[in-house]
């Protein structure tokens, strides 16, 4: 009889080798089912813990080797988890893991086609660890990629993948979107450079030896404008959007959450005390550096270190909504719907969505992409539901000639 730890090392590696590193189909540990939906992050179970504990569930460690020169280096970074919620899935919603688009591209060349990422687990491995290592696939043969980036603003430095990790096994927590630091927010609680950040990511000096271990580092807003902020006097047409920090950020931090914390006395048209709040600010990118050319440098470590002023470049978590709210993320949001209102029983609207999910994928990233083939895979197993066997057949046929001309064999059932 095999031990639980065993049983649940078997569950995670395949989740991480089969879940996670083919195509986008490989993104669901269950039965295809683009891991459907998971449960709201402030369950009663989670009512005790500490918000600072909380935050640093959120976090994911990168590590992903290359070579440079003939040098064997790493690229290492961080990631976490959001919750976009959604009305018709109750107290249930889709998972996102973030991080910078830095993190997901090779710095001597275009994207990597796998990047790895180490996720604590809930019960220690055989070995002793609570954690599992795996790789996460960013393109497939044919270059297309698997994250959601901006495709309108290429300078906006983020990814976005969705992604479920098993609750039973995956010790991992994610945070709300309606808790994000928006234009709202910001004039609402009249957000200003007298308030708190802090964030949660890998120190490269100490990521733990049985699990992740995030630091967390803590600062002020330095800047909150509605310019754009030149990143390298090199280059003074290079802007980008950001929103400054003074807080101490080096390699290993990109991709941090980083947050507002936001109570004690408030000044506004009455001064008022009130308990802490924490809202999302963004995502860490990198630090200004001094010297003759001051310039951004993404907060990864590759081998090189420049004096650091103190001051953070912080992608806003607006930038996050505009990548969730774009066609392509869009239609990966309603097919994840649509499986679990097919696996509801509520065949009518889960057909309306798949619909819509194709057309959406298909005008979006094209007619041959891996989001396509997995919307017609998930489509043709609603289609067997309702006895259209024939037409199930004809998109299985159509997923299978995607992913053979992007040499990724869909995974099976």
């Amino acid at each position: 009889m095999r031990s639980k730890s065993a049983s649940c090392a078997k569950a995670l590696l395949l989740f991480v080798a089969l879940a996670l590193p083919a195509a986008p189909a490989q993104q669901q540990p269950s039965d295809q089912k683009d891991q459907t939906e998971s449960k709201r992050p402030n369950e009663a179970t989670k009512q005790e813990e500490l918000t600072i504990d909380r935050i640093k569930r959120l976090v994911v460690f990168f590590h992903t080797p290359y070579q440079q020169n003939g040098q064997n280096r790493t690229w290492d970074g961080t990631g976490f988890f959001i919750f976009e919620p959604d009305s018709r899935l109750k107290d249930r919603g889709i998972v996102w893991l973030i991080t910078n688009k830095h993190m997901i591209r090779s710095p001597v060349g275009p994207y990597f086609d796998k990047v790895g990422v180490r996720l604590n687990t809930k019960a220690p491995m055989p070995n002793g660890n609570q954690f599992i290592e795996g790789p996460l696939q960013v393109m497939d043969a044919a270059g297309n990629l698997y994250w959601c980036v901006d495709s309108d603003d290429d300078t906006v430095d983020l990814a976005l993948l969705q992604l479920s990790p098993p609750e039973e096994q995956i010790d991992a927590a994610w945070f709300p979107t309606e808790l994000f630091a928006t234009a709202d927010v910001f004039k609402k609680l009249r957000i200003n450079e007298n308030d708190e950040v802090l964030f949660a990511g890998l120190f490269t000096g100490y990521r733990g030896s049985k699990r992740n271990f995030p630091i967390v580092r803590h600062g002020k807003l330095a800047l909150v404008t509605d310019e754009r902020i030149p990143i390298d006097s090199r280059n003074p047409n290079l802007t980008v959007s950001l929103i400054l920090a003074e807080v101490t950020s080096f390699g290993g931090n990109s991709g941090s959450p980083v947050f507002l914390r936001v109570g004690g006395i408030r000044e506004g048209a009455a001064i008022t005390i009130a308990g802490y709040s924490y809202y999302r600010l963004g995502v860490m990118q990198g630090f200004f550096s001094e010297g003759t050319d001051l310039a951004l440098d993404v907060t990864t470590l590759h081998g090189t270190v420049s004096q650091n002023s103190g001051i953070a470049g912080v992608v806003p978590a607006e930038k996050i909504l505009r990548i969730l709210s774009s066609p392509r993320a869009h239609a990966i949001h309603d097919r994840v719907v649509a499986n679990t209102l097919r696996d509801e029983g509520k065949m009518a609207e889960a057909e309306a969505l798949y619909e819509e999910s194709l057309k959406l994928s298909e005008k979006a990233v094209g007619m041959e992409h891996p989001d396509v083939a997995l919307t017609l895979e998930s489509y043709a197993s609603f289609l067997i539901k309702t006895d259209r066997n024939l037409q199930a057949k004809q998109m299985e046929t159509r997923a299978r000639a995607i992913r053979a001309k992007a040499n990724q064999p869909r995974q099976p059932n």
